[in-house]
């Protein structure tokens, strides 16, 4: 049987195993990394599966893969396009913005208090899309996961940057990187201290609000 991730029965399960056996998480998280490392292949179907979406294929079946040779651009484009569709699906929303994580929303409520998409979050950065672009000033990622899910494997943070700091500076501007989890406590009470130091260097470097 096939688990639907936004279920709101298994959602509301999940929510009272945190609250009870919040230890379970901290183990489910670190197994869940020690397999992708050892069983990429199995992870590697998840996603494909996750993926497997009517609406997605429809897209990309509009656009061609020979189109995708001719116009790169359109490539970027529909990768955008896909990306929103997954992340609109999952339902996390702050002031009418979607996010594709819970950690994700928690990073705008501290960098931007009035999210707006395609102008301070979620924004294009050449064939990428930089989670948030605080008062237009520099592009902002947070990435704790590297699988890289185009290549079916964990990335080094190099490999991670490289591109998006070349996009980033074609357009004449910064972009900075979130590596560690917001909330380091498993009940999600609490901000990660050597997060809050990084924002609070990112907005005194950049003179955000």
């Amino acid at each position: 049987m096939r688990r639907e991730h936004n279920n709101p029965h298994l959602r509301k399960i999940r929510s009272e195993i945190r609250k009870r056996h919040p230890e379970h998480i901290g183990l489910m998280v670190k197994k869940r990394a020690e397999s992708m490392k050892e069983n990429p292949e199995k992870w590697q179907q998840l996603f494909r599966k996750r993926e497997d979406d009517p609406e997605i294929r429809e897209l990309r079946s509009k656009m061609g893969i020979s189109s995708h040779r001719k116009h790169p651009e359109l490539s970027a484009l529909n990768a955008r396009k896909v990306l929103e569709i997954l992340r609109k699906r999952k339902n996390i929303i702050w002031k009418g913005a979607h996010f594709s994580s819970w950690e994700e929303r928690e990073i705008a409520k501290l960098l931007c208090p009035n999210p707006k998409e395609g102008f301070n979050v979620q924004v294009p950065n050449g064939s990428f899309t930089a989670d948030f672009f605080p008062e237009q000033k520099v592009f902002v990622e947070y990435h704790p996961n590297l699988y890289n899910k185009v290549k079916h494997r964990i990335e080094t943070r190099s490999e991670y940057m490289a591109p998006r700091i070349k996009e980033a500076k074609k357009k004449g501007f910064r972009i900075e990187f979130i590596w560690d989890r917001v909330k380091h406590d498993l009940n999600r009470k609490s901000y990660n201290p050597k997060v809050l130091a990084l924002i609070g260097k990112i907005k005194k470097e950049y003179e955000l609000a």
